[in-house]
């Protein structure tokens, strides 16, 4: 029981970075961080909704938010990492970015990105094993305008994402380091590389990024502590089956 106890206590503790969105961390253009030293630049304009959860609201003109033009210089997760953040789409595209840092430019795919497509989260990776990069879908698809806790793992053989609380999507196409690209901005609410920028469209809350991989548990905690919060969110059902999980390269 006291094992059991202390573990609960520790889900999602020591985040390498989070930024949440309010009147204390939006200010003009500039995004500052409720952990870690990243302050984001915001390109064009953003704005906080006016209904609760206090959040990020999108507006016309967002273009994102640079955490670093350089991603070397934000001491990124190398071998293993988690990234979770509470979203609600506006408008589905097929490319969307949420949280990463990524060149995906023909053959040359490197990096990682929490991100969505017109259908599906999804949660993109690459390592020296393959030199390519592993786009892992969710299983289920999402509902515009609805809230999602959506999260990616990866704990150096293993890439997940789970929605809601529960795994949604694994792959065991990478393993080993992360492998990143030369040069690439560590980018929020984009999707954003050398010759691809598609700005994030709805509302974001709480954006948090680890450098280890949280357990299925500790991710289960992690919506269950504060989905009370979001208004008509209900934990998405558990796939029947794991065997062809959707991804591809």
């Amino acid at each position: 029981t006291f094992v059991a106890t202390a573990f609960a206590c520790l889900a999602g503790e020591n985040p390498a970075g989070q930024w949440g969105f309010d009147a204390k961390t939006l200010q003009g253009d500039l995004l500052r961080p409720t952990i870690g030293p990243l302050v984001g630049k915001i390109l064009g304009s953003a704005t906080l909704a006016k209904e609760k959860p206090s959040s990020l609201q999108t507006v016309k003109g967002f273009r994102g938010i640079i955490l670093a033009d350089d991603f070397t210089k934000a001491n990124l997760p190398t071998k293993e990492l988690s990234v979770a953040v509470w979203i609600q789409v506006g408008k589905p595209i097929e490319w969307g970015g949420i949280l990463g840092a990524i060149q995906d430019n023909g053959s040359f795919e490197r990096g990682w990105l929490l991100g969505y497509g017109k259908e599906r989260f999804y949660f993109a990776m690459a390592s020296a094993k393959t030199n390519r990069l592993t786009y892992l879908n969710s299983t289920m698809v999402y509902a515009p305008s609805n809230w999602y806790h959506l999260a990616g793992t990866y704990d150096g053989k293993i890439q997940r994402i789970f929605l809601d609380g529960k795994l949604a999507g694994e792959a065991k196409a990478q393993s080993g380091p992360i492998l990143y690209p030369p040069a690439a901005k560590f980018v929020l609410g984009a999707y954003l590389d050398d010759n691809e920028h598609y700005p994030f469209e709805g509302r974001l809350e709480r954006v948090t990024l680890w450098n280890r991989s949280l357990s299925p548990e500790e991710i289960a905690k992690l919506f269950a502590e504060r989905e009370t919060l979001f208004p008509g969110i209900e934990p998405e059902p558990t796939p029947s089956t794991t065997a062809d999980w959707p991804t591809f390269l």
